[in-house]
């Protein structure tokens, strides 16, 4: 006997949004669960809160794409703060697409296990050169998920990521990435990218973690104190919107000119643009003193 296609529900309903639709956006857009995957995750994540003498706000979001085909979102975000260094560190990171139904394992152990040891990280190692200190740091991260993945194929949990170690004391912000996630500061002019642009398609991440050698692709930037009033990192189908549309910029310069919670900065992120259908997310430090 043959199971009958199931029919959806003719009509859903959702909370009204704000969020704008940029171009000429696909409707009746058919969600799917992902069947099969004991391995998924929730299709929306989110926090806003305190975090050290930081306000931080962050939202996971599954793209169409993967609910059209009922296949797990691979994006994840971690932050951490350390009682005995005070510091504080932020990771977004993103599971690559061609390893459908387990890359979501790799994006949030190396999201979690990045930020911890970034934040572990005594201030004073970064001095005038972080590179060393950042690198040892993702270093771990690299060898949890070695540790972690099948040896059969540790490429299963490939991913890439943004990370930041938050400043302490007036120095600099220091922000890395391995991959084709990205990070943006947002001041009075709107957003600046932090990173360059990368050549050829931005989802096209290059190298990943893990690796034989996890800092072959390992960029280094730093931000001085106060050169912005907060950070975004994101993942690369949030920041293709970014870099493409100034109508997406400025709906997010506005929505997080200042702190804000959760279910706000979920509907940030709500917006409809054109051809924007991969996984979005987001996470936003704002500095003190706050407005």
């Amino acid at each position: 006997m043959t199971r009958a296609e199931p029919v959806p529900p003719a009509f859903v309903r959702d909370e009204d949004t704000t969020a704008p639709t940029v171009g000429r956006a696909a409707h009746g857009f058919r969600a799917s669960l992902d069947p099969a995957n004991p391995l998924r995750v929730p299709s929306v994540v989110a926090d806003a809160g305190q975090l050290g003498p930081y306000w931080v706000a962050a939202a996971a979001l599954t793209g169409l794409s993967h609910l059209h085909l009922g296949t797990t979102g691979q994006d994840r975000y971690s932050f951490h703060a350390d009682a005995s260094t005070q510091g504080v560190a932020v990771t977004v990171a993103d599971g690559l697409g061609s390893r459908p139904r387990t890359a979501q394992l790799g994006a949030d152990t190396l999201a979690r296990t990045l930020s911890q040891a970034l934040a572990a990280t005594p201030g004073t190692a970064f001095g005038s050169d972080p590179r060393p200190a950042v690198a040892a740091a993702v270093a771990i991260a690299n060898e949890r998920l070695c540790d972690t993945a099948d040896p059969r194929g540790p490429e299963n949990l490939a991913s890439v990521f943004a990370a930041a170690r938050l400043p302490e004391s007036g120095g600099p912000l220091i922000l890395a990435r391995v991959g084709d996630c990205s990070a943006f500061g947002l001041g009075p002019d709107g957003f600046f990218p932090i990173f360059g642009e990368k050549d050829g398609a931005l989802n096209e991440p290059g190298a990943y973690l893990p690796a034989d050698d996890p800092l072959t692709g390992l960029e280094l930037r730093t931000v001085p104190a106060g050169g912005c009033r907060a950070l975004v990192l994101a993942t690369d189908g949030l920041a293709e919107d970014l870099r493409g549309s100034p109508a997406i910029r400025d709906w997010l310069a506005a929505r997080w000119e200042r702190p804000c919670h959760t279910m706000w900065m979920l509907n940030s992120l709500r917006y409809r643009r054109q051809g924007s259908h991969d996984d979005r997310t987001a996470l936003v430090v704002w500095f003190p003193p706050f407005e």
